[in-house]
């Protein structure tokens, strides 16, 4: 696309409320240098002189298909890009998660990924001071169970939970993501559910792991309330959050 980058925005509104942005959470300058071979990156949008006056370029604004492939960006969304001299792609939490025909993409977005994204110092430094606490005290095991209302609403979770909890999540379902038809009690035959917190621990279970294993729930507050993580609670009582 011959484009220059502008330094992500980072979503602080739909759930988690943190207004951390990514210069707050990701080390900018080592992601600029990673990357400078492959594409020019900014950390704002830069200003444009006209006629003597000079004034902000202003982003045109698009919403990219979830499912959108590589030749949307590099047709309908360049075009957009050439008519108005930038654009603004949100939301985009999709990213592109197809296999690429391209080696050379394919290599870019694990550079991305694995190099060029990197925390800042000293949310390292808290990273390793609590891995070190935990394993002070033995072995241990964190997980995520992604058993929350964003992503049950997002993946259609709903025929499992009680009529109440079901307009719950079809409302933060309709004001958050993408209207897209589904048929909710067919997205668990064909695996689009998240694991309810005791498929988890039976799963775990049948790894070998005991009743004597120490775990913590990285995760937020769970949708349902105990009454999911009671069967988690009885295979796994050293259970802390």
């Amino acid at each position: 696309m011959n484009a220059t980058l502008v330094l992500p925005e980072l979503d602080t509104n739909s759930f988690w409320r943190d207004e951390s942005g990514f210069p707050g959470i990701y080390d900018v300058e080592h992601f600029i240098k990673t990357l400078r071979y492959d594409i020019h990156i900014v950390k704002s949008i830069p200003e444009v002189s006209s006629e003597g006056k000079t004034k902000k370029l202003k982003a045109h604004q698009i919403r990219p298909p979830r499912d959108a492939p590589l030749s949307w960006y590099t047709t309908f969304a360049l075009e957009k890009m050439k008519q108005h001299g930038a654009i603004y792609l949100t939301p985009f939490s999709h990213r592109l998660a197809e296999e690429f025909d391209e080696p050379e993409l394919q290599r870019l977005r694990c550079r991305v990924n694995y190099h060029a994204l990197r925390f800042k110092p000293y949310i390292i430094e808290i990273s390793r001071e609590i891995v070190n606490r935990l394993r002070s005290q033995g072995h241990f095991m964190s997980i995520h169970l992604r058993f929350e209302m964003d992503m049950l609403a997002f993946a259609g979770c709903i025929d499992i939970f009680t009529p109440v909890e079901q307009k719950i999540l079809i409302k933060y379902r309709k004001e958050n993501f993408a209207d897209k038809k589904l048929v909710y009690r067919e997205r668990r035959l064909i695996g689009k559910f998240p694991l309810t917190p005791e498929e988890v621990g039976l799963i775990l279970r049948s790894m070998g792991f005991d009743n004597s294993t120490r775990i913590y729930l990285a995760s937020g507050e769970l949708f349902g309330g105990d009454h999911f993580m009671k069967p988690f609670r009885a295979l796994f009582p050293h259970l802390e959050k």
